[in-house]
């Protein structure tokens, strides 16, 4: 998320049944849902808040505000230099492609309306292009060996698409 949605999340945006949290008031002028993970949950529930806002300030009781130089001082104490708040989201956009992830997934989880802006973290690394290629071998390896052993080796088979994407 973007520093500025973070910092506007309510308790009321987060749904801890269903593990969403909800992005309201984007420039498309509608809401997302992010499923939110084990770590976002801990951490969520580990904020000790009783104000609207996730992220209040223990002074004021008012939402917090910008964090740029506290966040200037953590990066200093852990001795980064050169990095701004925008790079965490760089970062873990970067991770989850890296993770597998496909490209209009991670669109979604951003919020992106284009899928070319996404494409800036799609970063063709030598292990990413060995693990395509090994599943377009695993259909071969299922045909060649049967369902069982691919299903085995790969999770699930795969089965290839008819020229326009459809079988």
């Amino acid at each position: 998320m973007r520093k500025e949605k973070i910092f506007k999340q309510s308790w009321n945006d987060m749904d801890f049944n269903q593990l969403y949290i909800y992005i309201k008031k984007l420039k498309s002028n509608r809401t997302r849902k992010i499923p939110m993970n084990g770590v976002v949950l801990a951490d969520l529930k580990s904020i000790k808040s009783e104000g609207e806002f996730l992220f209040m300030s223990q002074k004021t009781g008012t939402r917090l505000a910008p964090v740029f130089r506290s966040f200037k001082a953590a990066c200093e104490k852990a001795k980064i230099s050169d990095l701004r708040f925008h790079d965490l989201r760089h970062t873990a956009a970067t991770l989850i492609v890296m993770g597998g992830v496909d490209l209009v997934t991670v669109k979604e989880i951003l919020g992106h309306s284009k899928i070319e802006m996404t494409m800036r973290y799609a970063y063709p690394t030598a292990e990413n292009k060995r693990r395509a290629v090994n599943v377009l071998a695993s259909v071969f390896e299922e045909k060649k060996h049967g369902t069982k052993q691919a299903q085995e080796q790969n999770g699930k088979p795969l089965t290839p698409l008819k020229s326009g994407g459809k079988n």
